[in-house]
């Protein structure tokens, strides 16, 4: 089921917004982020910066799940992005992103953070839209990105404890730029336990 089909402008049911953005659109479904100037999520390696402002847009879930999201972000400048993410609190969290990389590409990019973050660029990415997919069996989590949401390659298997209970959501990010518009077309929450995470069901 879409998620998004129950939004209004006025009404978003059972998600709600952390840091939301002033400019946000509804239509047939589709709703579009338009996230505001170096606004990110991201604990660096380094221990030297820390952000924690991006909007997103999220809803509370217990136990395991299947979550997919399906975006078109318009890029514009390096590290703009359109995300999928499971997250605990400001230092717990996991991120799947389609984002403009600093090597001329878009591409399929990981974010794991347990105080710092861990970021790793995947494969690269020739169209506009892509779909994304994060499996949650108990502590351990498996990111899949497709092309046509049927078939599903995976870009990460990892442990992050956290609680029982997450924040689930999508997320638009310009973290060095002047801000990006995002097209989300689909969203989709699942609780399940897949019986293969590296393959996503």
């Amino acid at each position: 089921m879409n998620l998004l089909n129950a939004i209004k402008r006025n009404y978003l049911g059972k998600l709600s917004w952390l840091d939301a953005p002033e400019e946000w659109t509804i239509n047939n479904g589709i709703l579009r982020i338009t996230a505001p100037k170096r606004v990110d999520f991201f604990r660096d390696p380094s221990g030297v910066a820390s952000h924690d402002s991006a909007p997103f847009l999220y809803i509370n879930v217990k136990n395991n799940f299947v979550t997919k999201l399906h975006l078109k972000p318009n890029f514009k400048q390096v590290y703009d992005q359109g995300s999928l993410i499971i997250r605990e609190n400001d230092k717990k969290w996991c991120k799947l992103a389609f984002e403009k990389t600093d090597y001329g590409t878009n591409a399929i990019v990981s974010v794991i953070t347990n105080g710092l973050s861990d970021d790793a660029n995947s494969v690269d990415i020739n169209q506009e839209d892509i779909w994304l997919q994060i499996v949650r069996v108990n502590n351990t989590f498996g990111m899949h990105y497709s092309l046509d949401g049927i078939k599903w390659k995976m870009v990460r298997y990892f442990n992050l404890p956290v609680s029982t209970e997450v924040k689930v959501g999508l997320s638009a990010a310009s973290p060095i730029g002047n801000g990006v518009i995002v097209d989300f077309i689909y969203f989709s929450i699942e609780s399940k336990t897949v019986s293969n995470i590296r393959h996503g069901h």
